[in-house]
């Protein structure tokens, strides 16, 4: 089992049918690939992790390197795991604000290296609880 981390900056505002509309395409994607993982969104911001075998992860970060909607495309972390963090979800979801995302380890800077791992992921992720929106 394979995951990675990235964050990017969305090339415009998305709203919540722009949003669902994203989320309802890559679940669906998704399935097909045997891929799961959890993305954030806040203040234009995503953050996302994306698990499953190797090669099925680094073809989806490879289409959203190449997608128009992405900006300033910042690979964090990636490498081997045991088990998916995220096993029931082809995408689980949530939007945020600065004031949750503050004190959350990793997340205030994404322009460093590494500042986002498997762990301020899951810590954000239990902060904010499990129950994912639209």
């Amino acid at each position: 089992m394979f995951y990675l981390i990235y964050s990017s900056y969305a090339t415009q505002p998305l709203n919540d049918e722009d949003l669902k509309d994203l989320l309802d395409k890559a679940r669906r994607r998704n399935i097909f690939k045997s891929v799961t993982g959890v993305l954030f969104y806040f203040e234009g911001k995503f953050i996302q992790l994306i698990e499953g075998e190797e090669n099925a992860v680094k073809l989806l970060y490879a289409a959203i390197y190449n997608d128009p909607r992405h900006r300033n495309l910042q690979l964090h972390k990636e490498g081997a795991i045991s088990k998916r963090n995220f096993p029931d979800w082809t995408m689980a979801f949530k939007p945020i604000s600065s004031a949750e995302v503050d004190g959350a380890l990793g997340f205030r800077n994404m322009s460093v290296p590494n500042a986002t791992n498997v762990e301020s992921v899951m810590k954000l992720y239990k902060i904010l609880g499990s129950k994912t929106a639209l």
